[in-house]
């Protein structure tokens, strides 16, 4: 079995600074850009699973703006969905340029990341040879949709906890129970 490689470093793109990863085993295997869940979560949590499918691919790791060690700099309404788009753009043309990822990738998202990933994809539908999503909405625009459905239905403490900790990415161990407990009945 060939060696692996390890490559670990932050990027400056898009006026914010990304922590990526890149792990290689074959240069003759294509390229997988991982997008986290969250909003708020980094590449660390997911990167043991994603190792089992080193044989077959290369690994393309991101922390998002302000997630997992991006640091989190400027204004926050600049953490959107959109944004992550955008930043992932940027990083993928960045190590495109460098010859360190090829030419057409193959996305995979988790959660939030899903979306993201889904959203790339219909912004950038010739970078893209496959798509892999996970625990995620039929629309990248679910972020509007759960905000709206939210301010119709969910009560004061539903709408709390989300303004405070899920649109901002801000949770701990202690809110995302209370997060939880709260949305589970909506």
């Amino acid at each position: 079995m060939p060696a692996v490689t390890n490559y670990i470093d932050d990027i400056s793109v898009n006026h914010t600074t990304l922590r990526y990863k890149l792990i290689s085993q074959n240069n003759d295997n294509p390229w997988l850009v991982f997008f986290p869940g969250g909003p708020g979560f980094g590449f660390g949590m997911y990167e043991q699973a994603l190792l089992s499918f080193l044989p077959q691919v290369n690994l393309c790791l991101f922390d998002p703006r302000g997630c997992g060690n991006s640091p989190a700099t400027g204004d926050i309404a600049a953490y959107t969905l959109k944004r992550v788009i955008e930043d992932a753009f940027c990083l993928i043309q960045v190590l495109q340029k460098q010859q360190r990822i090829s030419q057409r990738i193959i996305l995979h998202g988790s959660s939030y990341g899903s979306m993201a990933a889904l959203g790339f994809s219909i912004a950038h539908p010739q970078l893209v040879d496959q798509l892999i999503l996970v625990t995620g909405a039929a629309s990248y625009h679910f972020i509007e949709l759960a905000k709206m459905e939210l301010a119709n239905r969910g009560n004061a403490q539903q709408q709390a906890i989300c303004r405070d900790c899920l649109w901002p990415g801000q949770f701990d161990r202690a809110s995302v129970a209370v997060y939880f407990k709260l949305l589970g009945p909506l």
